[in-house]
């Protein structure tokens, strides 16, 4: 191709039939309008056979991770799409494991994995594990999981580096509900085991009030927490950091070890059924209409 000087330098001589093709070319895709998505043909797009979307969507799924931080297939749900709760019988089984296989042994991490999670690495005889507490308002748990992630300490947070820095190279020596019925686990840390506890990790799985707790049981007040309540905010339980700890107050109604025995038991919700019985009868009579 040259440039004409006739036309000031402006045209372009195309001197093949190849370079002609390619200009027209050119030409009709800057001058034709975009096609929007709505507009482009359907008959070249893909399909997949039915076995290939089921084989993809199984990908998917053993990719998400879970809440504990591994790989595999999702947690259930409930309904609403919440996760199932983590109640006091789920607590109990899991302070079960750790003061199974988790006591004693040497802390040799603490990570904060995420704002609501904290993991410690622990070191023992029979291997490493992994003490995991979260205090998440819809995910609240206390398990044994994966290994810590590696943070540098200048991506730490706060609860993490606390942890870390007084818990580090101390000993799990009792892992404990101190409360009957009451979803607050105890995780007490000392020199070596049969030391007094230095430290002790209240965990409070509790819903939206979870929350953990690093006490230093020397003289009872809490050195470190992971979500803090300062006295401007509340006067009946602060949670910060040179308060002296105490325990939530007690869940409300009966405790189980305090119910009837199983024939009263029985008599009770016998009569309850009979007089719900009742109650809807007279209910449905009522509703007629008296004659005019």
């Amino acid at each position: 191709a040259t440039t004409s000087r006739a036309t000031g330098g402006t045209a372009t001589v195309m001197r093949s039939a190849t370079c002609r093709r390619a200009a027209e070319c050119m030409r009709r895709a800057a001058t034709a309008p975009s096609l929007r998505a709505t507009d482009r043909p359907t008959t070249h797009r893909r399909r997949l056979h039915p076995a290939s979307i089921v084989a993809v969507a199984t990908r998917a799924d053993a990719a998400e991770p879970s809440p504990t931080g591994t790989t595999g297939s999702p947690a259930p749900r409930a309904k609403g799409g919440k996760l199932p709760a983590f109640d006091y019988t789920a607590l109990v089984a899991s302070v079960c494991e750790v003061r199974a296989l988790g006591v004693p042994t040497k802390v040799e991490l603490a990570a904060q994995a995420d704002a609501y999670t904290l993991v410690l690495g622990l070191r023992g005889f029979d291997g490493n594990v992994a003490l995991h507490v979260s205090w998440h308002p819809d995910a609240a748990r206390v398990c044994l999981g994966p290994p810590p992630p590696r943070i540098h300490k200048t991506e730490q947070l706060s609860f993490g580096e606390q942890c870390h820095a007084l818990l580090r190279n101390l000993v799990l020596t009792r892992a404990a509900l101190p409360e009957p019925w009451e979803r607050v686990a105890t995780f007490s840390f000392a020199d070596r085991p049969g030391d007094e506890p230095r430290f002790t990790l209240h965990c409070e799985v509790m819903g939206r009030n979870s929350n953990a707790v690093l006490v230093d049981d020397a003289t009872g007040k809490i050195a470190a927490c992971a979500y803090q309540v300062g006295a401007a905010q509340t006067s009946v339980r602060p949670l910060s950091p040179g308060f002296e700890y105490r325990p939530p107050p007690p869940a409300p109604g009966v405790a189980p070890d305090d119910a009837p025995d199983l024939a009263e038991w029985r008599d009770v919700v016998t009569r309850a059924a009979d007089l719900s019985v009742i109650g809807s009868s007279k209910s449905k009579g009522g509703t007629k209409g008296t004659p005019g």
